[in-house]
C-alpha cells in the first residue's frame, strides 16, 4: 500500500495596502449609512447646498456630520477657523472618494491637505503630545508657579547664608563706586562681621 502525498492547498494571499484600505473604507460606508437615521429634507439639503456647494445629498450629510464632529471637539471661535474646519471635511471626503477609485495618489494628497490643515489649526496629534505629556520641565514648572507661586520667605530665612550680602556689598557696591554711585566707604564694607 502507498501513500500518496497530499496536494497541498494555495495559500491564501495576503490582500495588498490598497485592498485592505478598501475594505476598511467599505466598513466606513456601512456604518455611515447605518449612522444615517434620516435622510435631509429638501430644505435642508437647499442649506446644506448652500453651504457646502454641489454634493450628492449622501456626501452632504458626511460633510454636515463630520463638520459636526469636529466643531463638537475642536475649539472654533473665528470664521477662519470655521473655514479650515469645513475644508478639512471637504478633504476627507475627496480622500475617501479616491480610495473607492483607487486612485491611490489622489488619496495621499488629500491626505496631506487633511494634515497641513491640521497642522494650520494646531489639531495635530503631534501637537497635542507635549500637553499630555507634561511638555518639558520649565513649562510644568510655569504652570506650577501659575497655580501655587512660592511665597516669600519668613525674615529668619531670606539670607540665612548671606550670599546676599556677601553679593551686594562685594560685587554691586564694587561696580557702583567704579560707576561713581555708591557714597559709601570702602573701610565699611571690610569692618563688617563676616563668619
Amino acid at each position: 500500500k502507498t501513500v500518496e502525498p497530499k496536494p497541498e492547498e494555495p495559500q491564501p494571499q495576503e490582500p495588498s495596502e490598497l485592498e485592505k484600505i478598501k475594505k476598511q473604507q467599505e466598513l466606513m460606508q456601512q456604518a455611515m449609512d447605518e449612522m444615517i437615521i434620516q435622510n435631509p429634507t429638501p430644505d435642508e439639503l437647499a442649506e446644506l447646498k448652500i453651504q457646502w456647494g454641489e454634493y450628492s445629498p449622501t456626501d452632504l450629510t458626511f460633510l454636515k456630520q463630520h463638520l459636526d464632529e469636529l466643531l463638537s471637539v475642536y475649539e472654533c471661535s473665528t470664521p477662519i477657523q470655521k473655514a479650515l474646519y469645513m475644508n478639512i471635511c471637504r478633504s476627507e471626503l475627496q480622500a475617501r472618494k479616491c480610495l473607492e477609485d483607487g486612485d491611490v495618489n489622489g488619496y495621499e494628497k488629500a491626505v496631506k491637505i487633511v494634515s497641513m490643515l491640521s497642522g494650520d489649526l494646531q489639531i495635530k496629534p503631534a501637537n497635542k503630545k507635549d500637553d499630555q505629556a507634561g511638555g518639558s520641565f520649565g513649562v510644568f514648572m510655569a504652570q506650577v508657579e501659575q497655580i501655587m507661586p512660592i511665597p516669600e520667605p519668613l525674615p529668619e530665612f531670606k539670607d540665612v547664608n548671606r550670599i546676599k550680602k556677601y553679593f551686594d556689598v562685594f560685587f554691586v557696591r564694587q561696580i557702583a563706586r567704579m560707576l561713581g554711585k555708591s557714597d559709601i566707604p570702602v573701610e565699611e564694607d571690610f569692618n563688617e562681621d563676616w563668619s
